[in-house]
């Protein structure tokens, strides 16, 4: 039985929209030496993607919502500056007029090389306003990491080599103004509790900080691994743990976690690691700028279907209608127990190229080909997972307006799209992006949505991609066919 302050504690936080744990790390306490920065993505908008922009000084890689242009949320750019934030609630209003969090991160990411030169650009902007108090992360090419806690009209800088411990963590509110009763103490204190004990034992690095920080389900007063976790809280059926005031909760929708490179070696080897989805039961997956794209998987087209798949998966981990709000521990242990393998592979890969680009700088076409095979690993792994668990039924993709609804063993499949007149073909490629069918259709002049039904029965189980080409649109859902 938990303690009744941490029930109450995870009461208080409900109401805590958008939110977000962060942290920065000096190279000199890392296992690795690569500073880095993370950040968990609290927010309601689960469709998150990462896209590739040259709209600015700099090329740069941005964490954000499906569909969008005009904002970045974490990301790193050419020059080897990286930035991420979390909203703060203790440093006073935003400006009621000026840029908001997302701008000025993109901004930053178009414009900056240097901390020093965002340090700069937080005082350009000084006079304009900022309308979203927020304690923004910082890292560049020398190695340097930094925590800016940054209100609507000044900021308070925190420099990761200048501390004792080498690193900062914060969560929603900022350590320069009064910090009584803050709402997401929990988050920090825990995470700063994972990250001290971690570093006394010399196991900082990135696989580290995603595995037992980014997917944390503890509370500070409270431990549950290994999981399952047996026992009952209040009155929940045992295994069953509340989700909403932990590292990795309800609205936890994306992980970045950006590594900067080793002393010596050059700054094209700085990698974003994006995981899109809740971590507890998510796979990262390695990207870098030089690649001058983002792999199928992670860009929006319409929607990431790695995003996709975690958000399915996500729902098999939230078993228990009567506790919306609590995670299923049996469920997640076994659901990392069919990712773990492929983590590990991930992790074993990216960090032989690393390794390999250290002594030969690799071109755009090795940074691309190594990104996109992580990200087929991930896919493939997903599609294993659903492969075992064929009574999950029926399979539905996420896209409301374009979705495939597969019934394993009965070798139907029916894709629903819109309605309106100029649809011409449905195609249907593999993971490996084979063509394995193809359908003409005829228009559907009827406003509401027009529904295509075949038999699946010569398709072999696994993930899919199902392609809707129009006069002038293409529109891309995944499904997972189990026969």
């Amino acid at each position: 039985m938990l303690k009744c302050r941490y029930w109450l504690l995870v009461l208080s936080t409900a109401i805590l929209a958008n939110a977000c744990t962060v942290g920065v790390f000096s190279g000199r306490v890392t296992a690795d030496h690569r500073p880095m920065i993370w950040k968990n993505r609290d927010v309601e908008n689960a469709d998150q993607a990462v896209r590739y922009f040259t709209d600015g000084r700099y090329p740069y890689l941005a964490n954000v919502y499906a569909g969008e242009i005009n904002y970045a949320w974490s990301g790193i750019n050419t020059a080897g500056f990286a930035i991420m934030n979390a909203n703060s609630f203790n440093i006073g209003s935003g400006a009621p007029v000026g840029l908001g969090d997302g701008e000025v991160m993109k901004l930053a990411l178009q414009n900056c090389a240097s901390i020093d030169e965002f340090r700069r650009l937080l005082d350009s902007l000084n006079t304009v306003g900022r309308t979203t108090p927020c304690n923004m992360g910082v890292m560049d090419a020398s190695g340097a990491t930094a925590m800016f806690e940054a209100g609507a009209y000044s900021y308070t800088a925190w420099y990761s080599d200048s501390l004792p411990e080498g690193y900062i963590v914060r969560a929603n509110f900022s350590l320069c103004a009064d910090t009584t009763g803050q709402r997401s103490n929990n988050r920090y204190l825990r995470a700063s509790q994972l990250v001290a004990r971690s570093v006394s034992r010399g196991e900082l690095d990135r696989v580290w900080l995603v595995d037992s920080v980014a997917k944390d389900l503890g509370q500070i007063d409270f431990d549950p691994y290994p999981l399952p976790y047996t026992g009952s809280v209040q009155s929940m059926p045992p295994g069953m743990l509340p989700a909403v005031s932990t590292i990795s909760r309800t609205k936890t929708r994306s992980v970045i976690v950006i590594t900067g490179p080793r002393p010596g070696e050059p700054v094209t080897l700085s990698t974003m690691w994006a995981m899109l989805g809740e971590p507890a039961i998510s796979l990262a997956a390695p990207l870098w700028v030089g690649a001058q794209n983002v792999p199928h998987g992670l860009i929006d087209d319409p929607t990431a279907v790695l995003c996709d798949e975690a958000k399915r998966m996500r729902t098999y981990a939230y078993s228990d209608w009567q506790y919306p709000s609590a995670i299923n521990s049996f469920r997640v242990a076994e659901i990392n127990g069919f990712l773990g393998m492929a983590a590990e592979d991930v992790n074993a890969r990216a960090d032989s190229c690393l390794d390999r680009w250290a002594q030969k700088p690799p071109s755009a076409a090795d940074f691309g080909d190594a990104q996109q095979e992580a990200a087929g690993i991930a896919l493939r792994e997903y599609a294993r997972f659903w492969q075992a668990h064929p009574d999950e039924e029926p399979r539905e993709s996420t896209d409301r307006e374009f979705r495939v609804i597969t019934y394993p063993g009965e070798h139907i499949v029916l894709a629903v799209f819109p309605g309106a007149s100029g649809n011409r073909r449905l195609l249907v490629h593999d993971a490996a992006g084979r063509q394995v069918a193809a359908f003409e259709l005829s228009s559907y002049p009827a406003p509401g949505l027009g529904y295509f039904q075949w038999g699946a029965g010569g398709l072999a189980s696994g993930l899919y991609f199902a392609i809707l080409e129009s006069a002038d649109t293409r529109r891309t859902c995944s499904f997972v066919y189990i026969r």
